[in-house]
């Protein structure tokens, strides 16, 4: 291998936290959908037929999660190497 390959172990510890930091923003992120998921079942079955107006929040605020494909994460942060 070529030196300018290799990595020191800063850039190597940088990068699994980068990765780390990422796989915890991704685990708040599913579970946040599965609440917002819960949240409007639980709106439509309150309110009935007038679910349509009564639970447009929840319905927008999932529809924005379940469209975004991180769900909410953004994307990983780069390390600064």
């Amino acid at each position: 291998m070529f030196k300018s390959q290799l990595r020191t172990k800063d850039e190597i510890l940088a990068i699994r936290a980068a990765e780390e930091d990422y796989a915890k923003r991704t685990l708040l992120a599913q579970e946040t959908v599965k609440l917002v998921r819960e949240e409007l079942a639980n709106c439509y079955m309150e309110h009935g037929v007038n679910h349509k107006i009564a639970c447009k929040g929840l319905r927008e605020e999932y529809a924005k999660l379940v469209r975004d494909p991180t769900h909410g994460a953004g994307s990983p942060n780069r390390p600064e190497i």
